[in-house]
C-alpha cells in the first residue's frame, strides 16, 4: 500500500509540474505579448516598424534554431501540450521563437533606441531577464539540453542583443528604415515558414516533406519547409526591389508558380506527402502568402513615398 501511495503521489506530482509548465509557456508569452502592447501604444510606433522588427527577429532565430534543435538536437522544448514528443517539440519552437523571442526583440529595440547603452542592455536583457527564466525552464522540464549549456545560451544572447542595439532604432522607428531587401526577404520568409510550422509534418502533420536528406522525420520536414522558405526569401530579396512597381504583381506570381510546380514535382518523387492534404490545398498553400506579398510590397511602397 504504501508503494502504491508514493507511486500515486509521484504522478500528481509529475502532472502538477507539467502544469507549471505549460502554465509557464502562456505567462511568459502573455507578459512579453502585454508588455509590447503597452510600449507600441505608449511610442505609437507604426505597424511598419513592428512588423520589421517581427519578421527580421523571426527569420534569425529560425536559423539558430533549425540548425541546434532540429537539426542537431542540442537541446528541445517539451510544453506538455501533446503527447507526441515530436509535435510537442515544434509546438515549443512556435511558442518560442513565433511569439516570445519577437516580441521580446520589440521591447529591447524600444529602450536601445530610448538609452544607447548598448553593452548595459544586452547584459540587462541577458542575465536579468532570459538567464532566470531558462533556469527555471530547465529545472522544471520545459527545456530539455542533449549537448547543450544555459551558457551557450546566454553567450548567444548576449552576441545577439549587443549587435542588433545599434539598429534597433532603424528596425522599431523606421527612421531611416532598414534597405528594403531586407524588409521584403524577412516578410516573405516569415509569411511562408508560419504556414508550413502550423500544417506540415511535425504539428498539424497535413502534409510532410520527405526528401531523405535526415534520417530523422521531423528534422527532414523542417529542413525542407524552411529551406523552401529561405530560398524564397533571398531569390524575393534580390529580384523585387530591382523591378518596376507595376510588374511586381506579376513576378510574385510567376515566383509562386515556380514553387507550385516545384511542390507537385516533389510530390511525384515522393519527396512531398499528402496526408489530409491534396493539390489544391498545395496551390492555396502557396499562392495564399504571396498574395499578402503582394499587398505588403504596395503597402510599403507608399510608406517609402511619404518618407521621401
Amino acid at each position: 500500500m504504501r508503494n502504491i501511495a508514493v507511486w500515486n503521489n509521484n504522478i500528481e506530482n509529475n502532472i502538477y509540474r507539467k502544469c507549471i509548465c505549460t502554465m509557464l509557456y502562456i505567462i511568459n508569452s502573455i507578459i512579453v505579448l502585454f508588455w509590447a502592447i503597452y510600449i507600441i501604444k505608449k511610442e505609437k510606433y507604426n505597424w511598419h516598424g513592428i512588423l520589421c522588427t517581427y519578421f527580421f527577429t523571426l527569420l534569425i532565430v529560425d536559423v539558430l534554431e533549425i540548425i541546434f534543435n532540429q537539426l542537431l538536437s542540442f537541446y528541445k522544448f517539451p510544453t506538455f501540450l501533446l503527447s507526441d514528443f515530436t509535435k510537442d517539440n515544434q509546438l515549443g519552437v512556435i511558442f518560442s521563437d513565433g511569439i516570445i523571442l519577437p516580441l521580446t526583440a520589440i521591447i529591447f529595440c524600444h529602450y536601445a533606441t530610448k538609452k544607447q547603452y548598448y553593452w548595459s542592455l544586452a547584459f540587462i536583457f541577458t542575465f536579468l531577464w532570459h538567464f532566470p527564466l531558462e533556469w527555471v525552464y530547465l529545472k522544471l522540464g520545459y527545456l530539455k539540453y542533449e549537448n547543450w549549456s544555459i551558457w551557450y545560451s546566454m553567450l548567444i544572447y548576449l552576441a545577439s542583443f549587443r549587435l542588433f542595439g545599434p539598429y534597433a532604432k532603424r528596425v522599431l522607428t523606421y527612421n531611416p528604415p532598414l534597405p528594403y531587401f531586407i524588409r521584403i526577404g524577412s516578410f516573405s520568409y516569415g509569411i511562408t515558414a508560419w504556414i508550413g510550422a502550423l500544417l506540415g509534418g511535425t504539428l498539424f502533420n497535413l502534409y510532410q516533406w520527405r526528401p531523405m536528406i535526415f534520417k530523422k522525420v521531423g528534422a527532414d520536414d523542417r529542413f525542407m519547409d524552411l529551406g523552401l522558405s529561405w530560398t524564397l526569401a533571398l531569390l524575393l530579396a534580390i529580384i523585387i526591389p530591382k523591378a518596376v512597381h507595376k510588374y511586381r504583381p506579376l513576378l510574385f506570381m510567376g515566383i509562386a508558380t515556380l514553387v507550385l510546380a516545384f511542390a507537385y514535382f516533389s510530390y511525384w518523387q515522393s519527396w512531398l506527402i499528402y496526408h489530409n492534404w491534396n493539390h489544391f490545398y498545395t496551390a492555396l498553400r502557396w499562392f495564399f502568402p504571396f498574395i499578402i506579398m503582394v499587398w505588403y510590397d504596395r503597402w510599403e511602397t507608399k510608406q517609402n513615398h511619404l518618407l521621401n
